[in-house]
């Protein structure tokens, strides 16, 4: 959410005790100063080696360039054009669930709005200080 122009997106983590993997989901080309497109990867740390496996996963170009959540918007509005063409009435997420999404998404917001954390352009780099 407060991510634009750092090299991960989102990093989904699980850790047990043989690994840790971690699904690391790049930022968009146009948020990085290069606007070079950064590439989705797995990351696979082993305790026994303390060595790290890398993996790439590849996403569809035409998605990447026109959805900034590498393809999770173009699959969810897939999803619900399918849905609605259906004629079915049973969506996959509830009127509950997409409450309770947007009330944690403002929750997430709330600490940005108290502490004045607006993004803003850095005036050194031009880029965005948060």
């Amino acid at each position: 959410m407060f991510k634009a122009g750092s090299q991960r997106q989102e990093t989904l983590s699980a850790a047990g005790r043989k690994a840790r993997v971690d699904a690391c989901v790049p930022g968009q080309a146009r948020f990085m100063r290069d606007r070079e497109q950064r590439r989705a990867r797995i990351e696979i740390s082993e305790r026994a080696t303390r060595g790290m496996t890398v993996e790439k996963a590849e996403a569809d170009e035409t998605m990447l360039s026109h959805d900034d959540h590498n393809g999770a918007a173009f699959y969810g509005r897939q999803r619900f054009c399918a849905l609605v063409r259906s004629g079915n009435r049973n969506p996959e997420i509830s009127l509950e669930g997409g409450l309770w999404t947007i009330l944690v998404g403002e929750a997430c917001e709330e600490p940005a709005r108290r502490w004045n954390l607006n993004p803003r352009r850095d005036r050194h780099s031009g880029w965005s200080s948060i």
